[in-house]
C-alpha cells in the first residue's frame, strides 16, 4: 500500500518545504521508494532537488512539470517524473514531479480540475511507499487537488508569536473537504510538528506551544512528541542540495533529533 502525505499550513514561514525534503531523504535512507510532488508554484523544494544548475536546464529545455497534470493531458509518467536517487542496495529512491511558476495559471481557470493529479497518481503510486506533496500556504483549488490525492496531512509550526494564525484556516479548509466528500474520501490530520524550535527563544516558544496543543486538543490532532531544532545546518543543506544528515560539520545531536521526528512521522502515517 502507498500513503499520500500532504505537508501544509495556511501560513507561511513554516519551513514546509525543508521538512518535506528533509523526510523525503529520511525516508530514502530507511529503504522506502519515495515521490515528491511539487505542488506550489513557487517550486522551491524542486530548485532544493535539482539545484540551480538543474533548474535551470529544468526550465531552458522547458520540460513538463506538474503544471501540465492540470492543464493538458501526460501519456506517460515518465514525461514529468524526474529521477533524483535512484534505488541503492537498501531499495530506497526519490523521485520529483516538479513545478513551475506557469502553475499559477491553474489557480486563474480551476474549475473540474481539482481531481486531476489524484488520477494522475493513482496510475503511478503503487510504484512508491510513500509520496510527500509539498502544497502552497493558501487555500486554493491546488489545495483541493493535495486533499484528494492525500490520506494524510502534516502540519508544521514554528512556535512563535501568531504561531497559531494559520490553523483555524487549515481545520475549516480540511473539515469543509472531508464534509463535502463524506463517504467517498477523508483525509486525517497525522500531527502537528514543531519546526525551527530555538532554544534561546524558550519562554516566548513555551508560550507558542501551549497555544498550539490547546488548539489541536479542541480538534483532536496529534502533536509530535519530537521537534525540529532551529540549526544552520538545515539553510547549509539546502544551499548545498543536502538532507541534514549528510550536510558536513551537522551536529550529530541535530541529526539524531531529526531521526526522530523522522521515525515518528513514519509511524504516523502507517509506514513504520
Amino acid at each position: 500500500m502507498t500513503t499520500v502525505v500532504s505537508t501544509l499550513n495556511m501560513k507561511g514561514g513554516v519551513g514546509k518545504t525543508t521538512l518535506t525534503y528533509n523526510l523525503a531523504w529520511y525516508a530514502c535512507k530507511k529503504g522506502y521508494k519515495v515521490l515528491v510532488v511539487d505542488l506550489d508554484p513557487q517550486s522551491n523544494i524542486t530548485l532544493l532537488f535539482l539545484h540551480d544548475d538543474g533548474y535551470g536546464e529544468f526550465i531552458q529545455q522547458q520540460r513538463l512539470s506538474v503544471a501540465d497534470i492540470f492543464e493538458n493531458p501526460i501519456r506517460m509518467p515518465g514525461e514529468v517524473i524526474l529521477p533524483i536517487e535512484e534505488e541503492g542496495d537498501d531499495g530506497g529512491l526519490i523521485d520529483l514531479l516538479p513545478s513551475r511558476l506557469e502553475l499559477s495559471e491553474t489557480l486563474k481557470n480551476p474549475t473540474t480540475k481539482e481531481r486531476r493529479l489524484a488520477r494522475f497518481l493513482a496510475a503511478v503510486k503503487r510504484e512508491y511507499d510513500l509520496v510527500l506533496i509539498d502544497c502552497p500556504p493558501t487555500d486554493s483549488i491546488l489545495t483541493i487537488a493535495g486533499y484528494q490525492a492525500s490520506d494524510y496531512i502534516v502540519v508544521p509550526v514554528v512556535p512563535e508569536r501568531l504561531a497559531t494564525i494559520g490553523l483555524p484556516l487549515l481545520a475549516r479548509s480540511l473539515n469543509d473537504f472531508n464534509d463535502f466528500n463524506d463517504g467517498e474520501h477523508r483525509v486525517r490530520v497525522a500531527g502537528i510538528v514543531f519546526n525551527e524550535v530555538d532554544s534561546s527563544e524558550e519562554a516566548e516558544q513555551s508560550l507558542s506551544q501551549e497555544s498550539v496543543r490547546g488548539f489541536a486538543q479542541k480538534y483532536g490532532w496529534k502533536v509530535f512528541e519530537h521537534e525540529v531544532r532551529n540549526s544552520r545546518s538545515y539553510l547549509k543543506g539546502t544551499r548545498q542540495g543536502k538532507p541534514i544528515f549528510m550536510t558536513p560539520n551537522a551536529r550529530e545531536s541535530v541529526m539524531q533529533e531529526f531521526y526522530k521526528v523522522g521515525d515518528e512521522f513514519l509511524e504516523s502515517v502507517g509506514i513504520k
